[in-house]
């Protein structure tokens, strides 16, 4: 089973909202939900009260549906068709809801949800971050070896991720999207040590550089997550007020 099918069965047990998208004529309409389990038969999700002849034709007509939902900072989405409809699915012993069955999809998608927009972080600013790759099982409190370091000029940062230019060094093995990171980041206001993926590696036409995509992997059921995600704010707060400042001394 894949890390997003895995999504899947965490949304159901933190019984998280999510958004069904139905087709109707030439519009798409959105209908709130909730995942209530994954078999082999398919995927049951709770049923759109009203919606039982729209819910019949597309039964009927096999057109996929879409479901999305968020999961930590990322937005989680598949399309399939619905199977059919259940009017007597027990929710537990006291309750029977109308439930749906879809097919079970092909693939389920995962993508890192930008924040409102993110910041360019100047060169001479006061901002300063470092990058370790580390393995699956390291405590990113525990400092790393000055070998694993690596050298990535950043240009743009959000509180949910960065991306800049990684200089690979003579000895550097490949950089691969999912290499876990420690990312350390010192600034006037807070310091903050975070860990993170790398999402994309895209080469450049000098071959020792590359553009990357590095998302934070925070969780916002994590009390020490939350203190993670306010320092970010901090930072980013204050490239925002320096990066309007610049722009008003461009005028």
């Amino acid at each position: 089973m894949s890390d997003h099918f895995e999504l899947l069965h965490q949304a159901i047990e933190r019984n998280t909202p999510i958004v069904l998208a139905l087709p109707s004529s030439s519009v798409i309409k959105p209908y709130r939900s909730r995942l209530l389990q994954i078999s082999e038969d398919g995927i049951y999700l709770e049923s759109v009260t009203g919606q039982e002849p729209m819910l019949d034709e597309l039964i009927k007509s096999a057109r996929p549906v879409t479901v999305a939902f968020r999961a930590d900072v990322r937005r989680v989405e598949f399309s399939t068709p619905i199977l059919q409809r259940l009017r007597d699915y027990k929710l537990n012993a006291q309750t029977i809801i109308e439930a749906l069955v879809l097919k079970r999809p092909d693939e389920v998608k995962a993508v890192q949800r930008r924040a409102d927009y993110r910041v360019s972080v100047p060169t001479d600013c006061d901002v300063h971050f470092r990058f370790h790759r580390i393995t699956e099982q390291a405590n990113i409190q525990d400092p790393p070896p000055s070998t694993a370091e690596m050298i990535i000029d950043v240009r743009d940062f959000s509180a949910g991720g960065c991306g800049g230019t990684w200089k690979r060094k003579a000895n550097d093995p490949k950089l691969v999207p999912e290499q876990r990171l420690r990312v350390q980041i010192e600034s006037p206001v807070t310091s903050a040590i975070l860990d993170a993926r790398v999402r994309f590696v895209q080469p450049l036409q000098e071959p020792e550089l590359a553009r990357v995509g590095i998302q934070f992997m925070l969780n916002i059921n994590s009390i020490p997550d939350r203190q993670k995600m306010m320092q970010l704010n901090k930072i980013f707060g204050e490239l925002q007020r320096l990066e309007l400042r610049q722009k008003r001394l461009a005028r």
